[in-house]
């Protein structure tokens, strides 16, 4: 037996109709408002001369990365029918005159900037409705609204409005609405995802900036020894370092000041890390960057967890660093370094032993400088 199509109560046809006058009608007089303002003829011009701004929109994710790819494809002109709302609003907001409120305008503005406002309050407001139902009277206020918003922006659409308002619904109206709530849910999902990656990143680069903070502190006076300007000439030729001495022999008192060093002379943003994850997230191909691994498979003992984490990460670094240049530092205990090279060895790292006899020597000799 087909199963009976359910009968919508008074409540629920009002709320489609309101949701199908933003989803199916509104962006269409957006859209006209939109070519108004920018000629489709020349949006790769207008997007060209306003990539700087639109690159601060993009860094501050207010455009996603789907959005610019749409901004500007590749090997192709944009096309404004693959702009919805949301980014048609932001292009209006950020590349025009037209003032676009987060709120309701006053009823007494007429302008078109007020109408795009309504429509884009209301569209969130469907967005977040847990009921999926609106009395009537709610109904009249809003319809009647979003409804002068579109007259506004193409008065011609002022039928259309009153055809939806009162013709008979049936399914193709409540899939369009589900639609959208599906694809509103992934959108602020991703953003969700966007803003806790953003909040974390801002953490590690505190850290980090108070590491270095008190690497400063450690060693306002720093001896240059011979086996600092080896271990700099290493650093400069090798893309990849690992320090290596019997605890107290100076591995992090002397990677740290050459890592400082580079920063001051090389132009290299130092960033001190412990996991090869962090590696793979903040490695920036636009940027020098010299990342310190400190005591990296453990201080007294092997850390187990942090060289499962290099086993399992060494076929995707060794790809990074194929294509891109960051250096790597790492200083670890002799004893330690003797059960994981076999770990390391794919990766090419330049061995820097302080229990070697030149470099032994070499520390002997020494000038000060002060950082």
């Amino acid at each position: 037996m087909a199963s009976a199509v359910p009968v919508l109560s008074r409540e629920e046809t009002n709320f489609l109709r309101v949701a199908n006058l933003l989803i199916r009608i509104s962006p269409k007089a957006v859209r006209i408002l939109f070519n108004r303002e920018f000629n489709p003829g020349v949006l790769k011009s207008v997007f060209s001369k306003n990539w700087t701004n639109l690159d601060k929109l993009k860094n501050k994710n207010v455009i996603t990365k789907t959005q610019w790819s749409l901004l500007f494809p590749s090997g192709s002109d944009p096309n404004l029918k693959d702009f919805d709302l949301t980014l048609m609003v932001c292009l209006l907001r950020n590349l025009t005159t037209i003032t676009i409120q987060e709120q309701l305008p006053q009823r007494s503005d007429l302008s078109e900037g007020a109408a795009v406002s309504i429509i884009k309050f209301y569209r969130n407001q469907i967005s977040h409705s847990d009921s999926g139902a609106m009395s009537v009277a709610e109904f009249s206020a809003i319809f009647a609204d979003v409804c002068k918003a579109i007259e506004i922006l193409c008065p011609t659409m002022k039928s259309d409005c009153q055809i939806l308002q009162n013709v008979d619904l049936h399914n193709s109206f409540h899939d369009i609405y589900v639609e959208f709530i599906k694809k509103e849910k992934q959108m602020k999902e991703l953003t969700a995802k966007v803003e806790t990656l953003n909040l974390e990143i801002l953490n590690v680069q505190f850290i980090q900036s108070e590491e270095i903070s008190e690497w400063k502190k450690q060693i306002e006076t720093f001896y240059v020894t011979e086996a600092a300007t080896r271990l700099i000439k290493v650093l400069k030729d090798n893309q990849c370092t690992i320090i290596t001495g019997i605890p107290g022999s100076g591995k992090s008192a002397l990677a740290y000041p050459v890592a400082i060093h580079m920063q001051k002379t090389e132009g290299y943003t130092v960033l001190p890390i412990c996991l090869p994850s962090e590696l793979m997230k903040m490695t920036n191909s636009n940027a020098k960057q010299l990342f310190v691994f400190d005591d990296v498979f453990g201080k007294y003992s092997l850390n187990e967890f942090n060289l499962n984490s290099w086993e399992l990460e060494t076929g995707r670094i060794k790809k990074l660093l194929r294509k891109l240049t960051p250096k790597v530092v790492m200083t670890c205990r002799s004893y330690l370094y003797d059960l994981v090279s076999e770990c390391l060895s794919s990766l090419s790292f330049a061995h820097f032993n302080l229990q070697s006899d030149e470099i032994n020597m070499s520390l002997v000799t020494q000038q000060v400088v002060s950082f």
